[in-house]
């Protein structure tokens, strides 16, 4: 179920217990992606190359989805739509500073 209510803390839990993927996606993932594009664990989708007609799949082995502040709501949307319902989606859009805080606990 893709619309449960977790706090983003307890999100990054899941995700670091799963040896799935996390999906980045929204503008200035660029300062993330600095600091974590060695680790593949993480893949990123800057929303400013991404048009939302054009996603059509999540990738392979991704289980969880995260937004920054800064993505456009159709984008959000889209991926929703074709997101299988396995993978959960953290809907509460987070600043930069704080993603990269947490994700430097995942392995």
């Amino acid at each position: 179920m893709k619309n449960f209510i977790l706090t983003f803390r307890d999100f990054i839990k899941e995700a670091k217990a799963s040896d799935k993927k996390i999906l980045l996606v929204g503008d200035m993932t660029r300062s993330i992606k600095k600091k974590f594009e060695n680790n593949p664990r993480f893949v990123f989708w800057d929303d400013n190359k991404k048009n939302s007609s054009r996603i059509k799949k999540i990738p392979d082995n991704v289980g969880f989805i995260i937004f920054t502040r800064f993505i456009d709501h159709k984008t959000t949307i889209k991926i929703e739509r074709v997101a299988p319902p396995d993978v959960k989606i953290y809907k509460y859009s987070q600043n930069t500073g704080m993603i990269r805080l947490l994700l430097s606990t995942v392995q």
